[in-house]
């Protein structure tokens, strides 16, 4: 027994459940799905608890960088993000659709010694759908 009679494990799970949840609809609400469906719901679950929505107003990091206008940007290059690793910094990738669909089918194998706890897309339908996504966000 923990804190308040709880098991550490079980409060741990669900206040990260509810950060996860919360995350979601928030990028849901944000716009999430307005412009690719698919890759917005994609989006909503699987990168929206580190990153904002790229279509959103809102412009702010999370614990990883904002996505907005990721397309021609140099990796590990964004003013105000301090939280690029060292291999990421000096990995010379731009951004491109070409680079994001390798990267995010598995970015510690592409980047290694990336601290994006992230462990890929491996289907190839989900991260077109991401990619145009992100794409879509590069455009406002």
């Amino acid at each position: 027994m923990g804190l308040f009679g709880l098991n550490s494990l079980g409060l741990l799970t669900g206040i990260f459940g509810t950060c996860l949840s919360a995350a979601a609809q928030e990028a849901s609400d944000e716009g999430a799905g307005i412009l690719d469906p698919l890759g917005g719901r994609i989006f909503a679950q699987r990168c929206a608890a580190c990153h904002i929505d790229p279509n959103s107003q809102i412009d702010a990091p999370r614990v990883g960088p904002s996505l907005k206008g990721i397309m021609g940007r140099t990796a590990g290059d964004l003013p105000g993000f301090e939280r690029f690793s060292p291999a990421l910094i000096n990995s010379g990738i731009v951004w491109s659709e070409v680079e994001l669909d390798v990267y995010l089918a598995n970015p510690r194998a592409y980047v290694p010694g990336t601290i994006m706890a992230f462990a890929g897309l491996s289907d190839e339908t989900e991260r077109a759908a991401v990619i145009a996504y992100l794409g879509t966000g590069s455009q406002r």
